[in-house]
């Protein structure tokens, strides 16, 4: 994990009272009105925002723990490991006729995604300890939430469910009760995303304790409980034996709704990328001294290589429409009609909804159409499956690119045998994913009616996908999400840290949209460090990613409080309360802000 700014690094630590302690001071570490009254506008604007997102930060990571079991004052009951997903439970519907009942459950995706944020913190406390005020009594605290997710997760890994058990698919099984007993009504499953985000999140934290902590009591707890060649029932490999299996089987994707094929030709683009990171991950942490299982690094290597000539045939770059597949529902609120409220008549045909894109999903077999191949889940895909290291270097034909390429090579194969080419081609600042991030952004500036004062260039609210009918209570017509609108912010942000220490940027007809953002005449090409048209698309990243950050925090609660979704007409929250990963993904965006990745 790398940290350019550590005294940013305030972790959970005071809680409610610290919280209070920095709002009576009206201060938060790096601003004040008098102070900052001599700069320029554009400056203190800027300051103020940065303090707003410190202060969100800190609440949003306070939120965050309060979901885990069992000491957490939303996961009330629940024994130690457990995360749940949202505090709506029967019974308890403070929000009212909006909030939905049904998520006081756990899910392995929102488990792992939450814990990859409490790994980032306990890395963080690790790292810099008392320069930030973390005192170890806290950082012993993320410890113990760790390691008890670890606990109950072993216990779900070996729970059997109705998707099988141990040896026969129980692994991609969707979602749990809180007490760690299998959930038995119907579902969307497999969703094998989950084992692979779990384990990235548990091979960063043993990657840490191998590489931070050599202690024999740390080695020993993850030889003994994470990751043993010879245990294949050790939480990590269980995972990763499953993924290397699995990956190319039918599965439902993050969205729980619609079910695809890998081996027909297809799959869910975001479930083939944390696929491939868990096990390009997995087989760092295999090949690793402390763990020397070669074997299963190289058939890790081998199953991500697969994975990563798939990934290629959802890239569409002619813009062309009507290649998910899958069966028409011609009936029902999931019935695809252009001129309703979901408003999808409104989305530009030739210079937006047929851009050049990635594809969410190919060969559907069930659930939901997206005919507007337009979903937030590709975003989610180069996040969730992002290695953390923005000084990969993308091929170039010039010379110092060349040295460059073969020097980021090598640096890859110590990484853990992941080549330059394929790591460089499925990162957030491929021309690929940016150029899906600015349809993506057009398409929802023009569904909701809640965007119609914002520009995409400063921020608009996103959604799952346009055709989205679930309202975060019943079937009816969707609205924005929080945490996907946090994902354009993040991208960007990633973008931004990557070209900030990049040597040059190189700009295709893909891309150029984006950047046309920013610098309106900007053309095709390659731009050196140092050029104003770099330092022009740099600010112009930072400025846009914030917008994005800002524009979904005005619709939170005013103690940054965030539910499921935002409603597209009246801008109330709605759906699940306080949702976990709601937390999680403002502050992976926060962390990509001040460029705090988890390498994994």
């Amino acid at each position: 994990m790398t940290s350019n700014t550590p005294n940013q690094h305030l972790i959970l630590a005071g809680g409610a009272a610290l919280l209070a302690a920095l709002s009576s001071a009206g201060y938060l570490f790096f601003y004040s009105s008098s102070s900052a009254a001599f700069l320029p506008p554009s400056v203190r604007s800027s300051l103020r925002l940065s303090t707003q997102l410190e202060a969100r930060a800190l609440r949003s990571l306070s939120y965050l723990l309060e979901a885990f079991g069992p000491s957490g004052k939303n996961a009330p009951g629940c024994p130690a490991g457990t995360m749940i997903a949202s505090p709506s439970r029967p019974g308890s519907r403070p929000g009212g006729a909006d909030e939905n009942e049904n998520y006081f459950f756990q899910w392995p995706r929102d488990g792992g995604l939450c814990l990859r944020e409490v790994v980032r913190r306990l890395v963080s406390a690790a790292e810099v300890g008392d320069v930030v005020g973390v005192q170890e009594e806290q950082a012993s605290k993320l410890e113990t939430i760790v390691r008890d997710f670890v606990k109950m997760n072993v216990k779900l890994q070996h729970t059997s469910n109705r998707a099988g058990n141990f040896e026969t698919g129980g692994l991609g099984e969707a979602k749990f009760e809180v007490d760690g007993s299998p959930f038995d009504a119907d579902w969307g499953r497999p969703q094998n995303d989950g084992p692979s985000i779990r384990a990235i999140a548990l091979t960063a934290y043993a990657l840490h304790l191998l590489e931070k902590r050599p202690r024999s009591n740390d080695h020993g707890y993850v030889v003994s409980t994470l990751y043993n060649k010879d245990v294949p029932r050790t939480i990590i490999k269980a995972d990763l034996d499953y993924v290397a299996r699995a990956w190319s089987e039918k599965t439902f994707e993050l969205w729980e709704e619609v079910c695809a094929d890998p081996s027909a030709g297809g799959g869910h683009f975001h479930t083939l990328m944390v696929q491939r990171r868990a096990l390009l991950a997995g087989a760092k942490l295999a090949s690793h001294p402390s763990i020397n299982d070669d074997e299963s690094a190289a058939k890790y290597r081998e199953q991500a290589k697969k994975i990563t000539a798939h990934l290629y045939k959802f890239w569409n770059a002619d813009g062309k429409i009507g290649l998910e597949g899958g069966p028409a529902i011609e009936q029902g609120p999931m019935a695809i009609h252009w001129d309703d409220a979901r408003n999808l008549s409104k989305i530009p045909k030739k210079t937006v909804l047929h851009a050049p894109h990635i594809v969410g999903t190919l060969a559907r077999v069930a659930g939901q159409q997206k005919p507007t191949q337009a979903d937030t889940a590709v975003l989610l895909g180069f996040l969730h499956g992002f290695s953390g290291d923005v000084s990969d270097i993308p091929p170039s034909s010039s010379a110092s690119a060349s040295a460059s390429a073969s020097a980021s090579a090598s640096a890859s194969e110590a990484r853990g045998g992941e080549d330059l080419e394929a790591g460089s081609k499925w990162t957030p600042w491929d021309s690929k994913c940016l150029a899906t991030l600015y349809r993506l952004v057009n398409v929802f500036k023009h569904v909701y009616p809640i965007n119609a004062s914002h520009d995409v260039s400063t921020g608009v609210l996103l959604g799952r996908y346009p055709e989205d009918v679930y309202d975060g209570v019943v079937q009816s017509i969707a609205h924005p999400w929080f945490l996907c609108t946090h994902a354009v912010a993040e991208v960007l942000y990633v973008v931004h840290a990557h070209y900030a220490v990049s040597t040059w940027l190189s700009i295709d007809v893909y891309s150029l949209p984006l950047f046309q953002l920013f610098v309106p005449s900007i053309t095709t090409g390659t731009y050196a460090r140092g050029s104003k048209e770099y330092e022009l698309l740099l600010r112009g990243l930072r400025r846009m990613a914030d917008g994005y950050l800002d524009v979904a925090g005005r619709y939170a609660a005013k103690d940054d409080k965030m539910s499921e979704q935002i409603n597209r007409y009246s801008s109330r929250m709605r759906g699940a309360r306080e949702l976990s990963w709601s937390y999680a993904s403002f502050l992976s965006a926060w962390a990509a802000r001040r460029r705090d990745f988890v390498k994994v």
